[in-house]
């Protein structure tokens, strides 16, 4: 096999690989239909923008993931399966302290939607501290 700075390209292996060392656990398969949605050179080769490509296609489909687990929970406690209304703040309280044995402090929500100290719609329960 050449290497990608004799050839410009790499073949499907060398992605997965490449996918795999920045956290993505994908299979061949799973980079072959990835590919079918992004835009190649004639010879369909995996150069260094078509691996950006994947790249952002993972970070899509994992923030797509994160999306529907939140939903899940956000249903899980009671609210709609379209993400719209609110869920109650004791039962959120109740089952983090009674599933998880931590206790949660919602009195940043609250000063988000202060008219509605007991309620916590899906907008909010979807919210994350922001990295630093």
């Amino acid at each position: 096999r050449r290497c990608v700075q004799e050839t410009g390209y790499i073949e499907i292996f060398d992605a997965k690989n490449a996918l795999a060392k920045l956290g993505y656990n994908v299979s061949e398969g799973d980079i072959q239909d990835d590919l079918k949605d992004i835009e190649m050179d004639e010879d369909n080769h995996i150069t260094k923008d078509v691996l950006k490509e994947l790249v952002q296609h993972e970070k899509k489909k994992g923030k797509k993931a994160e999306d529907d687990d939140i939903l899940q929970a956000f249903i899980a406690m009671g609210g709609d399966p379209k993400g719209t209304g609110s869920i109650s703040s004791e039962k959120l309280k109740t089952v983090i302290k009674s599933e998880f044995g931590m206790t949660i402090d919602l009195s940043l929500i609250h000063i988000s939607e202060p008219t509605r100290p007991e309620r916590i719609s899906y907008a909010v329960f979807c919210l994350k501290k922001k990295k630093q």
